[in-house]
């Protein structure tokens, strides 16, 4: 079994391509053990990130601790990096088992001391009995698996993981997930993931570091950073979230913001008004009813089936809203329907824009 050896730890990295920057100042460490998915829309810079770690990648600037080492000018080979990508990579003519004992031979580790650990490793990951098997006789979880076992039974002192799920269908990911979180956790290796599927990173991280354009715009467990955004672009980016703007008014009540003629929404107990703020709710937490006379009142523009949840679209005059619904609710308000929202101030944030 691998043990916690070290975290990493990463102090103002930059690394640009010319004058496109990848990576801007970035900062961040992993503790032992920990389990740390980067996520971000395409070219935010979190393969970048991944593949400076394993040393692929050559920053301009900054230092890259695994442990106590700094690794920024050290081969990828002499860094002890476990390392799963999207497609595999195994090799096509090599039984699983050879797949598996490839990285130890390479490290010197005599021939049935290999076979002995990476029969143990195939094991690990729920492959016994498809030793002799070729990749094209593996299904693409089996292949995941072999994958996975060929990066551990090094004893990595760090796994990377370059969206290894992504190739898989719904089901056998979402198994996949549970599996592969299982067996960090069985192991304790610090691992670093890659993912661009929110609900992948949400489910399986302890920690979840949101990239944008070479940024690190926030870095929080699951729950925290569902809840808590840091700014108004991770809110609408994690999660199905709203972002509203207009003026903010004082009355003898307390703060309001007027998103619309009419439309008043009272902000959270405590919310200091400032125009550099934008007042941002979940989808979830957003109710619909019949409008009153005089009311604002918001067109359902479309539904969107989400199996447990409909999510519906509304238009109004100064902008676009989302509300998660049970299905029996939002059949109560069609397309071209016109409906008024309902939001607790308990439910909103105010966040900078």
């Amino acid at each position: 079994m691998i043990t916690a050896r070290g975290g990493l730890e990463l102090k103002d990295v930059h690394l640009r391509y010319g004058d496109a920057h990848a990576l801007r100042g970035i900062s961040l460490r992993v503790d032992p053990g920990e389990f740390v998915a980067l996520l971000g829309p395409s070219g935010c810079g979190k393969t970048t990130l991944l593949r400076s770690v394993a040393g692929f990648a050559h920053p301009q600037s900054g230092h890259i601790y695994i442990g106590s080492k700094d690794v920024v000018s050290v081969p990828p080979r002499e860094r002890n990096i476990g390392l799963v990508f999207q497609s595999y990579a195994l090799f096509p003519h090599l039984t699983a088992l050879e797949n598996v004992c490839f990285g130890l031979e390479t490290r010197g580790v005599n021939v049935a001391a290999a076979r002995s650990r990476a029969n143990a490793a195939l094991e690990l990951v729920g492959l016994t009995g498809f030793h002799g098997r070729r990749p094209i006789q593996l299904s693409g979880g089996q292949q995941q698996r072999v994958a996975l076992a060929r990066a551990i039974v090094i004893e990595p002192d760090i796994l990377l993981l370059d969206e290894p799920l992504a190739a898989l269908d719904r089901q056998l990911r979402v198994q996949m997930q549970t599996e592969l979180k299982s067996l960090q956790r069985k192991l304790g290796v610090t691992t670093v993931f890659v993912t661009h599927d929110q609900e992948e990173a949400l489910a399986m991280a302890d920690r979840i570091v949101v990239m944008r354009d070479g940024r690190i715009e926030q870095v929080a467990p699951p729950m925290q950073l569902f809840a808590e955004p840091s700014n108004a672009w991770v809110g609408e980016f994690v999660g199905a979230g709203n972002i509203l703007s207009g003026e903010i008014v004082v009355d003898d009540l307390g703060p309001t913001i007027m998103v619309a003629p009419n439309w008043r929404i009272r902000l959270p107990n405590g919310a200091k008004p400032d125009a550099g703020k934008a007042l941002f709710v979940r989808a979830e937490k957003i109710g619909l009813r019949a409008p009153l006379d005089g009311e604002c009142t918001l067109r359902v523009l479309a539904h969107r089936f989400l199996g447990v949840h409909i999510e519906v679209h509304l238009d109004f005059s100064g902008g676009t809203l989302r509300a998660l619904l049970p299905p029996e609710k939002a059949a109560l308000y069609p397309p071209n329907s016109h409906v008024a929202a309902v939001i607790d101030p308990g439910d909103c944030r105010l966040l900078t824009r």
